[in-house]
């Protein structure tokens, strides 16, 4: 069987226009988007930081508004303390580890359980954030029928950076609260 020209294909003359990426372009585009995301990633980081931080603090002042308006409500006083376990108050420890929102008919310092009633708890902060409070309000918040806070303070909110921002340093995330 005799081939003739039309079984064979003919070279174009101009090459085709090749579609894709060389080896060589592929690693320069690479080292480029390695070297952004290096620089990219600790500012990142410190913002996932802050915002940890700004949540805690809006969830500690959600609750010490929330017994504030429940004293007003309930015409006795409530109270806010530290508590690790959901169920008692600790004087150890700071108030990162979670807290319980309790009435506190007998107006101590502790939740004494029945016929106090444990109104909200708070769970332990997932990150390494410290929430402090000066002396009167390290272990227990608390307010009165009228609106009141029986003790005046401070809290602070530090995370574990160091520098500008954090608990080594003079920068603080903080709330205070007065009569």
């Amino acid at each position: 069987m005799p081939l003739n020209q039309k079984d064979y294909q003919v070279m174009p003359e101009k090459p085709s226009m090749q579609f894709g990426f060389t080896l060589m372009e592929l690693m320069v585009t690479l080292s480029i988007a390695g070297i952004m995301l290096s620089i990219a990633i600790p500012s990142f980081t410190s913002t996932i930081r802050s915002s940890r931080i700004t949540t805690q603090v809006n969830e500690f002042v959600t609750s010490i508004n929330f017994i504030r308006s429940e004293a007003v409500k309930r015409g006795m006083r409530v109270s806010m303390c530290k508590s690790s376990d959901g169920a008692t108050c600790v004087t150890s420890g700071n108030w990162a580890q979670g807290w319980i929102v309790f009435t506190n008919q007998n107006e101590d310092a502790d939740y004494d359980g029945a016929p106090e009633t444990i109104l909200k708890r708070q769970e332990a902060a997932q990150s390494q954030n410290t929430i402090v409070g000066n002396t009167l309000v390290d272990d227990i918040i608390s307010y009165i029928a009228s609106g009141e806070i029986v003790s005046s303070g401070s809290i602070f909110f530090c995370d574990d950076r160091v520098a500008e921002v954090g608990k080594n340093s003079n920068r603080h995330d903080y709330w205070s609260f007065e009569n």
